[in-house]
């Protein structure tokens, strides 16, 4: 009987479990990658973090916030606003997050905070009357938030990445007031803080300047890059089989790397949808395009490893999930542990055995010993392990 965590995985990840039917050694090693995306929630798992059975979290807070940039369209406005409500929000839950020892323990020093908010609450938009001048959010807390607080301590690379979310959409922010308050000539119309900078208007006045022209056009881009930010932000949260985010999240995704092509984080995430899907050459090209901007980005090359597993390349996985080894810190045991097993269920499934054993004690050695369990089960790697 397989433990509950790993069915749970497999029932996930149904193709994993494709090959199941060639022999015990290729079911095995299906079994295993299915395992590294299992996450079955147990009594034990509150035991060995108690603060998250007493974790204080947000009930449900509001704020809201103003835009003083005028501009002929709405759009820009409204997303400032957005931005600026949700930064408010941010600031006044962040102080309900745990204050136990054990809970901010498990958190890098340097964390912003507000980074477990966005990944344990929700956040909902409301636009006042005004062309969208005022914007409130409401933030709520996830129906499994005290759980999800277990899953970010044993799984800190979520928190790391909707930090460069939140850092990315402060960036956006500054992107739109620094255009809407550059001074493009005397014909502008448009201002920030409430002030205005108009001059003698020509003869032509209801036509536009190119200068007001191009600069209405910037600023709606800046709004489009702002919306895209804020959208994967609402996207990125981890689910029980360990992805980032959800399927339903794949046009969201299209579009954020369509607006921001340069950015690698969403192409990882594009990849991560794209294969929970069906789509594994999607998956390898948009897992591609992120390694090709970020290589130190270390989860593209795990993810392009699935999608490569899937389409029956073991060699390029295998390279994919060597790479990513070299790019962990050691300090993160958890997910060394994690890809020493899925190496080693694609060695087992490339018939290397003393490359799979060595992985699998590998793992065992940093608190994961469920590989090594289940191919001695299969009267393989008896033997001690190697000094």
């Amino acid at each position: 009987m397989l433990p509950s965590s790993i069915l749970h995985g497999l029932s996930s990840c149904v193709f994993l479990g494709t090959l199941c039917f060639l022999n015990l050694n290729v079911c095995l090693g299906a079994t295993l990658l299915a395992a590294d995306f299992a996450f079955s929630p147990q009594s034990s798992d509150e035991d060995k973090h108690p603060a998250s059975r007493n974790a204080a979290l947000p009930l449900e807070i509001s704020a809201s916030a103003s835009c003083p940039l005028a501009c002929p369209s709405p759009r820009p406005v409204r997303a400032c606003a957005a931005a600026l409500a949700r930064l408010k929000v941010l600031a006044l839950a962040v102080n309900t997050l745990p204050d136990t020892w054990d809970w901010r323990a498990g958190l890098p020093d340097t964390l912003d905070r507000r980074v477990c908010i966005l990944l344990l609450c929700t956040l909902a938009d409301a636009v006042a009357e005004g062309q969208g001048q005022r914007v409130t959010v409401t933030l709520r807390p996830r129906p499994k938030a005290k759980v999800d607080i277990v899953w970010l301590l044993r799984h800190p690379e979520a928190l790391t990445l909707q930090e460069q979310l939140l850092q990315e959409m402060e960036a956006r922010l500054g992107d739109l007031i620094k255009i809407a308050r550059r001074d493009d000539g005397p014909r502008r119309t448009f201002g920030w803080g409430g002030t205005w900078h108009r001059a003698t208007v020509p003869s032509k006045a209801n036509e536009p300047s190119d200068a007001a022209t191009i600069v209405a056009d910037e600023l709606e881009q800046a709004a489009s890059r702002l919306e895209a930010v804020m959208a994967i932000q609402d996207v990125l949260h981890p689910v029980a089989e360990g992805w980032l985010v959800r399927p339903n999240a794949l046009s969201a995704l299209q579009h954020a790397v369509h607006v921001l092509p340069e950015q690698a984080l969403f192409w990882l995430l594009l990849a991560e949808a794209q294969l929970q899907v069906g789509l594994p050459q999607g998956c390898v090209d948009s897992s591609s395009r992120a390694v090709q901007l970020a290589p130190t980005l270390q989860r593209a090359r795990y993810i392009r490893a699935l999608a490569l597993w899937r389409l029956q390349q073991l060699a390029l996985a295998e390279v994919d999930l060597d790479a990513e080894l070299d790019l962990l810190q050691e300090a993160d045991r958890s997910t060394r542990a994690a890809r020493l097993r899925t190496r080693g269920a694609v060695r087992m499934l490339r018939r290397n055995e003393a490359g799979m054993c060595a992985d699998f004690f590998a793992a065992c050695a940093l608190g994961d010993c469920e590989g090594l369990s289940l191919v001695r089960k299969n009267q393989q790697c008896l033997e001690a392990e190697p000094r």
